[in-house]
């Protein structure tokens, strides 16, 4: 039995073998993605042909994963999340890789026809360590991003723009590591502590 997921109202899997989460929130663009709970779901992970796919125990705050992680792990199903984009602002792209996404999973796991899957995820893409660096806002300010998540920068290559509420001035925002960027905060305005920008290194 398959469920899905977009929300957190139960936590009684028995009988299901597999649980797919579909999360869209927040102020930010994502490079869209497939997050696994379990390393031997790595296969399943790359079948969604997202462009990466990250092993992770821990939520963006650091947190351990709340009660539908335990309850996959409870009950032994193969728990797989797609991080589909901010919620705020939504991107028709990003909709349609992620509809295309779901299919070939789907086709993955035998509910739908072969004919709906993706190339897998390529090998050197699949993160088996949570590696990302985030920057976040020092200060009250507001964010202006010069690039989108995909894209592959160098240590201290501008990204965008920093306005101070504070001194009211601009800095440029610089890559904190060479690698690439999954996660760019689209709400200009920031309040200290907020995350601005996320990266994966290169390897």
């Amino acid at each position: 039995m398959f469920g899905y997921y977009s929300c957190y109202p139960w936590t009684n899997l028995e009988g299901y073998s597999y649980l797919l989460d579909l999360y869209s929130a927040g102020e930010a663009r994502y490079l869209l993605h497939t997050i696994f709970f379990r390393e031997q779901d790595s296969t399943a992970a790359a079948a969604s042909g997202l462009p990466f796919a990250i092993l992770r125990h821990r939520t963006r705050e650091g947190k351990r994963w709340g009660m539908l992680w335990q309850a996959a792990k409870q009950y032994g199903v193969s728990k797989l999340a797609l991080e589909l984009g901010g919620g705020i602002t939504t991107y028709p792209d990003d909709i349609e890789r992620g509809i295309r996404a779901i299919f070939s999973l789907l086709a993955f796991w035998g509910f739908l026809p072969q004919e709906y899957r993706l190339n897998p995820t390529p090998q050197d893409r699949i993160y088996f360590s949570d590696k990302r660096e985030f920057f976040y806002a020092w200060e009250e300010g507001a964010f202006y991003p010069m690039a989108k998540p995909g894209e592959m920068f160098d240590k201290g290559e501008r990204i965008g723009t920093w306005i101070s509420l504070e001194v009211f001035k601009a800095v440029p925002v610089t890559a904190v590591v060479s690698g690439l960027l999954i996660y760019s905060r689209t709400r200009c305005r920031s309040h200290k502590g907020d995350t601005i920008t996320m990266f994966l290194p290169g390897r």
